[in-house]
């Protein structure tokens, strides 16, 4: 059964996508993603969120711009550098920099964006919001080390972030760090129970570790939260194709209900599904036929965002 489900063979579909999606809660408000850092699970707040909510920025969108033009000729990766300037920055300037880089986030300048998060961090090393869209930003370029790299220093501001630690989990994810991984989505879950995400990639780590019932278990919670989630529904059908006996009906289930919600067809679990209607009432079908016809198509787990 181990060629049913090819999951050291290529990445994890769409999960960058993910990243993206979650990178665009921040265009609302400042920190917004981060102040709501899992419904209260620590009323502590880090000192950069103290900053960014004490900010009462008075400096236009125009001075901010040609303060970003005056610093054009600093490398465009100095932000990336934890060491900040000695004299303190006054925080409203820094939120307003800040604000040019969600500003361009939503324009897709991720160039622009990169430039604006970089210069806040040559501020304040430890803007939380900086740092994370950075990382972010990191994914949707596929640079996975970077993300974890900015995924980690935001960690060390916000420990108790389940936001944060779902970011990290992602790019350790894509670098086949399982443990880290599965690590990180445990903190998610821990942080944020009822985070739909959080239990769908942590089913699916545990499930690239051959731990096949802890990340049924994982998937099940995830649309206890989420129903609609198509891409739980594929990936639970997957994982019980690998029971023994195979669960073929509770497969079917879950495949077409994927379908149903838009998620894309398998060749491979189409043949299985098919295979398994043509045995004799009863018959079933035997663990070595699933294995065979998925070792043919490369059955493999997959996201659908």
């Amino acid at each position: 059964m181990k060629d049913l489900l090819i999951i050291a063979q290529r990445p994890l579909l769409r999960v960058f996508s993910a990243g993206w999606v979650f990178a665009q809660l921040f265009l609302g408000s400042e920190l917004c993603a981060v102040q709501g850092e899992s419904k209260g699970n620590s009323k502590e707040k880090s000192k950069a969120q103290e900053q960014a909510e004490a900010a009462q920025p008075n400096v236009s969108a125009k001075n901010a711009k040609a303060e970003r033009a005056a610093d054009s000729t600093s490398p465009s990766n100095g932000g990336l550098n934890p060491t900040a300037s000695e004299g303190a920055m006054p925080s409203d300037l820094i939120e307003a920099r800040y604000k040019l880089g969600m500003m361009a986030l939503s324009k897709n300048d991720l160039e622009g964006a990169i430039g604006d998060f970089s210069k806040v961090l040559e501020w304040n090393a430890s803007h939380l919001g900086a740092l994370v869209n950075l990382g972010w930003i990191a994914q949707r370029k596929k640079d996975w080390v970077e993300s974890e790299a900015l995924m980690r220093r935001a960690i060390a501001v916000a420990s108790n972030n389940a936001a944060v630690w779902l970011g990290l989990g992602l790019a350790v994810l894509e670098q086949s760090k399982l443990d880290a991984a599965i690590a990180a989505f445990a903190q998610v879950v821990a942080l944020d129970p009822k985070n739909a995400r959080g239990h769908r990639f942590f089913g699916l780590a545990l499930g690239r570790r051959g731990w096949i019932q802890a990340a049924e278990e994982e998937l099940r919670r995830s649309l206890e939260i989420e129903p609609d989630d198509a891409g739980a529904h594929f990936n639970l059908a997957v994982f019980y194709l690998q029971r023994k006996p195979v669960a073929i009906e509770l497969a079917r289930r879950h495949y077409y209900r994927a379908l149903d919600l838009g998620f894309g067809s398998d060749p491979a679990i189409e043949e299985i599904l098919k295979s398994a209607a043509s045995q004799p009432k009863g018959g079933g079908l035997s663990e070595g036929a699933a294995g065979a016809e998925a070792g043919k198509g490369g059955v493999s787990q997959r996201d659908s965002n």
